[in-house]
C-alpha cells in the first residue's frame, strides 16, 4: 500500500526538479529509469520488477487497472448471457431472444480471437434456437480450427436435417466430409448441393478433388472444367486440371491450361518453373504425335 511519502503527485509549488532528482520525490536522487514510461526515478518508485524489466509503481498500477478492466468486461459479458438464458429459458419467444444474445456474445468473442468462448456461445445459441441456420457453418469452422472434424461434420448434418433444401448447407457438409476423407459421403453431399443449385463453382472444384483422390481422373477433369466455366479466375483449379490431364496422357492439353495460368498470373514467383513445365509438356506431346516442337 502506498504511503504519503510514496505518492506520485508532482510538486505542487510550481518548481521543477533539479537534474538528477526524482520528479515524484524531489528530495531523493534518481537511481534508475522506468522501462515503460522512461522516467528517471528514485528507489521509492521501484517496488516492482516485471520480467526482468524495471517498472515504476505508477506503470505497474496502470497495468493492474487495465487487467482488472478486461477481466471485468469479460465477466460482465458472460454473466449477462447467463442471466438472459436463465430468464428466458421457459418461453420460446424469449428463447429466441436469448439465442440472439448468445450469438452476438459469441461473435464478439470471435472478433476478439477467443475461439473457445465463441464456440461455447454458438453452441448455446443453437441449443436455444436450432433454427438459426447461419450459426452452423460458423460453429463447424470453429470445430475445424480445434481439430474436431467429426464435430464439424455433425454440425453440418444437423443443418441439412433442419433445412434439407438449402444448397449451401449441403455444400458445406460436403466440404467437411472431404476434409475428413469421407469421400463417398462428400460426393453425395456435393451432388445434392448441385441438384439444388448447380451454379456453385466451389462445389464443382471440390468434387474434382474428391474424384482425384479416388483415382477417377476423367470425372475429376470434368468437374474441374465445370468449375472453371463457372468461375474463370480459379487459378488453382486450372493447375489441378493440368495435373489430371497429364495423368490422362494428354500433355498438350495440360500445356494449354498452364499457358492460361501464366497469362492470368504473369508475375507469379514460380512463373519460370511453370514455363519450363509447359515447354517439357509441349516436347512430350510432340514426341507422342511424332511432330517437332515449334
Amino acid at each position: 500500500m502506498s504511503t504519503p511519502e510514496q505518492s506520485h503527485t508532482p510538486p505542487s509549488d510550481g518548481t521543477t526538479p533539479e537534474a538528477g532528482t526524482c520528479p515524484v520525490h524531489p528530495e531523493r536522487a534518481v537511481v534508475q529509469t522506468c522501462t515503460t514510461c522512461e522516467r528517471a526515478l528514485c528507489d521509492l518508485c521501484f517496488p516492482y520488477t516485471r520480467s526482468g524489466r524495471d517498472v515504476c509503481l505508477a506503470c505497474q498500477e496502470a497495468r493492474r487497472q487495465r487487467r482488472r478492466k478486461h477481466q471485468l468486461l469479460g465477466a460482465v459479458a458472460v454473466l449477462a448471457m447467463i442471466l438472459l438464458l436463465l430468464v428466458c429459458v421457459w418461453r420460446p419467444q424469449r428463447r429466441r431472444v436469448a439465442a440472439q444474445v448468445a450469438y452476438e456474445v459469441g461473435t464478439d468473442f470471435l472478433k476478439a480471437g477467443e475461439g473457445e468462448k465463441a464456440r461455447v456461445a454458438f453452441e448455446k445459441a443453437l441449443e436455444l434456437d436450432p433454427r438459426r441456420l447461419e450459426i452452423y457453418p460458423e460453429l463447424a469452422e470453429l470445430y475445424e480450427r480445434e481439430g474436431h472434424l467429426d464435430a464439424a461434420v455433425a454440425a453440418m448434418q444437423r443443418a441439412t436435417e433442419r433445412s434439407p433444401e438449402e444448397a449451401t448447407a449441403w455444400a458445406t457438409l460436403g466440404h467437411y466430409y472431404l476434409l475428413n476423407q469421407r469421400y463417398d459421403e462428400a460426393l453425395q453431399a456435393f451432388t445434392r448441393s448441385r441438384e439444388l443449385n448447380p451454379q456453385f463453382s466451389d462445389v464443382c472444384a471440390e468434387m474434382g478433388v474428391v474424384y482425384d483422390h479416388l483415382g477417377q481422373l476423367e470425372p475429376a477433369a470434368e468437374m474441374y472444367q465445370e468449375a472453371i466455366a463457372l468461375s474463370p479466375d480459379l487459378v488453382d483449379v486450372r493447375v489441378s486440371l493440368a495435373n489430371v490431364l497429364v495423368e490422362l496422357g494428354d500433355p498438350g492439353a495440360a500445356a494449354d491450361v498452364l499457358e492460361e495460368v501464366i497469362a492470368m498470373v504473369p508475375n507469379a514467383e514460380n512463373v519460370n518453373e511453370v514455363k519450363a513445365r509447359v515447354a517439357a509438356l509441349r516436347q512430350e506431346a510432340a514426341e507422342l504425335t511424332g511432330q517437332e516442337t515449334p
